[in-house]
């Protein structure tokens, strides 16, 4: 959900926090809403980058990502419409979205911890950060 150069930063946020595997996800849109366009080339060299299918709903696609790789998901988005069509998606969602603040300074994770050792972290056996 981050646009842009805070795509950027969101990255370098999750990064500082101790992620090393870092998937960044878009519709294809992204590359025409971008001020600068040349920020998407460098976003693909540090990242894996992904362009959701065309003909598939962006959030349908970010969802069942995560439940196929049971990863965390960097949103703001409460998923409404999609926690009513899918159980999985009403009752693990919010566990796995983690939510940002976008200010002045930056992009703000919220408490995050990613030592995998933390319980906090790791309520579920397959749940880690790299």
């Amino acid at each position: 959900d981050l646009r842009d150069k805070e795509a950027g930063e969101g990255t370098d946020a999750l990064k500082q926090q101790g992620f090393t595997a870092i998937t960044v996800m878009s519709d294809a849109s992204l590359s025409f809403q971008l001020e600068d366009p040349a920020l998407l080339p460098q976003l693909q060299e540090q990242v894996q980058y992904l362009v959701t299918p065309p003909q598939e709903p962006a959030d349908l696609f970010l969802l069942e990502y995560v439940k196929t790789h049971r990863c965390l998901l960097v949103s703001n988005d409460n998923f409404r419409e999609w926690k009513l069509k899918d159980p999985w998606v009403a009752q693990y969602a919010d566990f796995y979205k983690l939510s940002f603040l976008l200010t002045e300074e930056g992009v703000h994770l919220h408490d995050v911890d990613a030592d995998v050792n933390n319980a906090s972290v790791q309520k579920l056996p397959w749940l880690h950060s790299a």
